[in-house]
């Protein structure tokens, strides 16, 4: 829900349309491009106009040609205009980004432009749409808020000494709805990335760590918390966290966390929950042994088994099997194959 975007250009800046299509689509959004969405004998003119009504948002890529092309991009231009009379003046609606150094049009000139070049105009996009998004849900009532109708929010370091340290951290924000108690899911969340924090944090405090640091080293610095939901449905979740560091080592750190989440009632979800196992260790060495093609990576796999039990094992559930990932447990040579698959049909579920 509020998710679709429409994005007029000419034909000639083509190029930066694909970007910010390609940009939106990874970042959970809906883009339409008439040159990416439209189907081989469709009547593109309907579809056009139909996509355009129907978009909550409209990014308008203006550059000297298009501002003096005469045709369609000029309709879509007015059409646009013509919609967000239907808006609110606080709402977020229409989006001019400019390719090159022509001139706003005076009917455009009231909304906020953002130059194609800028650093981080991909970012700003996103933060634009976010909040605007976040504002249409909180007025949405409960019981027409769709199942995957979260949002985003970032959450910072909080060290004075790190401003210099390229640090982001986003993590999903769910709305009240009647799927799931979201306030429980929330906190899950903040939980883990806060932990994820705190570690660095730590690390980064220890032994006046940045003390010993020149504002140009600290530049080259970063930390990324990110996240990706794996399976969503009205009687589960299963989302994984990943942090990459890169802090001055001889090669960047990475760690991921796992959250699977049982709906009715809302509880925390381990494996040996959903599977009938015996033996933990013993589980995961058959299927090592079964689904792991590679030999060497099968038995770093199978050695470091003994790190692992049912609180620590990271898992992630979808529609056909269950991955399992051994990611923090193995040592970096063999981080890149840390995970395999076992199919539902080799798997005993609880309760049928």
């Amino acid at each position: 829900m509020y998710k679709k975007v429409f994005i007029s250009y000419a034909k000639e800046d083509i190029e930066y349309a694909f970007e910010i299509f390609e940009f939106l689509l990874e970042n959970k959004y809906d883009p339409w491009l008439d040159k990416k969405c439209l189907k081989v004998g469709q009547d593109w003119d309907f579809y056009i106009k139909k996509e355009l009504r129907e978009s909550d948002f409209i990014i308008l890529l203006l550059s000297n040609v298009s501002i003096q092309k005469r045709g369609y991009v000029q309709r879509e231009y007015k059409l646009a205009l013509d919609y967000a009379q239907e808006k609110l003046n606080t709402d977020i609606y229409i989006i001019p980004i400019l390719i090159d150094d022509c001139s706003v049009p005076e009917e455009l000139s009231k909304y906020q432009w953002e130059r194609f070049d800028t650093k981080g105009m991909l970012e700003k996009i996103l933060v634009s749409l976010n909040y605007q998004r976040e504002i249409y849900l909180n007025s949405t009532p409960n019981k027409e808020t769709a199942l995957n109708d979260y949002t985003e929010k970032s959450l910072k370091l909080g060290l004075d000494l790190t401003n210099n340290i390229n640090f982001t951290c986003k993590v999903p924000l769910f709305k009240e709805n009647k799927f799931f108690d979201s306030e429980f899911m929330n906190s899950y969340v903040d939980y883990i990335a806060y932990n994820f924090i705190s570690e660095f944090r730590k690390f980064l405090l220890e032994d006046n760590y940045l003390t010993y640091k020149g504002k140009q080293e600290l530049d080259n610095y970063s930390i990324e918390i990110n996240y990706y939901i794996n399976y969503l449905t009205p009687h589960g979740i299963s989302i994984l966290f990943n942090s990459y560091s890169n802090l001055g080592g001889p090669y960047p750190n990475t760690e991921i966390r796992t959250l699977n989440v049982l709906f009715y009632p809302n509880r925390q979800t381990y494996l040996t929950d959903i599977l009938i196992i015996d033996d933990l260790e013993e589980f995961l060495k058959l299927n090592i042994k079964k689904f792991v093609k590679h030999e060497v990576l099968r038995e770093i796999m199978i050695s470091n088994l003994s790190y692992v039990n049912e609180k620590n094992l990271d898992f992630l559930v979808n529609t056909e099997d269950i991955e399992i990932l051994l990611h923090n447990h193995l040592p970096h040579v063999a981080q890149i194959g840390s995970s395999f698959k076992i199919p539902f049909e080799n798997l005993n579920f609880k309760n049928g």
